[in-house]
């Protein structure tokens, strides 16, 4: 696979496509997905950590690793906050090698505006490169991993807190979503989240009617 460019001095980072799979993992940004993050915040991490210290994440499709991180940092930085200690482990994973060197790399270019947005996340998690660019820190790289897997594989047998698989199933056709939702949805823990999107209204009924999850917000489920 070619990689168009290298990191750009710009929050849009290059598209990576796998002709074998029809696959493409688009363009992403730290702190992307706010309204997933928010629920992370306000949602997600109360409920779970009430049941217990065990905290695994699973992005799946992750691209370039930004998703990972920026969840990585709002748990952390909730974690630091409430005062609470979790066995905290974040997987990412996805079809192309090259997005996930970039992921292992962790250096990612940062706009002014998602600057001084998340200031304190990318001052507390985040050493600078250069004017535009961080690296991601210490406690991030020990709570987050990388491997190359397709959804459609499963986890093999490892089961998860909290799943996220963020602008992923628009690529595919109804019964590839339904596939990837099930495989998605095995590897969840009893009472586990699974934040999906955008999956099309039938896998957001199958999702409900079929595999039993309850909604509870949006792209939000609960098993």
């Amino acid at each position: 696979e070619d990689v168009k460019s290298s990191l750009k001095q710009s929050d849009k980072m290059d598209r990576f496509h796998d002709p074998s799979r029809r696959v493409i993992t688009g363009a992403s940004t730290l702190f992307r997905n706010k309204r997933m993050l928010d629920e992370l915040e306000k949602t997600i991490l109360p409920t779970l950590m009430a049941e217990g210290p065990r905290l695994h994440v699973w992005c799946a499709g992750c691209s370039v690793g930004m998703e990972v991180y920026s969840i990585a940092m709002v748990i952390l930085d909730w974690l630091r906050k409430e005062g609470e200690e979790a066995r905290l482990a974040v997987l990412g994973t996805d079809v192309s090698e090259d997005a996930l060197e970039k992921a292992r790399k962790g250096i990612y270019p940062v706009s002014d505006k998602k600057a001084s947005s998340h200031a304190g996340l990318l001052e507390r998690y985040t050493e600078a490169v250069d004017n535009c660019s961080v690296s991601m820190g210490s406690l991030l790289r020990k709570a987050t991993f990388f491997k190359e897997r397709d959804i459609a594989v499963g986890s093999r047998n490892h089961k998860f807190e909290l799943i996220v698989c963020d602008h992923v199933l628009q690529y595919f056709s109804v019964d590839i979503q339904l596939t990837m939702v099930n495989k998605l949805i095995e590897a969840m823990q009893p009472n586990g989240f699974i934040y999906v999107s955008t999956p099309t209204r039938d896998v957001r009924l199958a999702i409900m009617n079929d595999f039993g999850l309850q909604k509870i917000g949006f792209n939000l489920y609960r098993k």
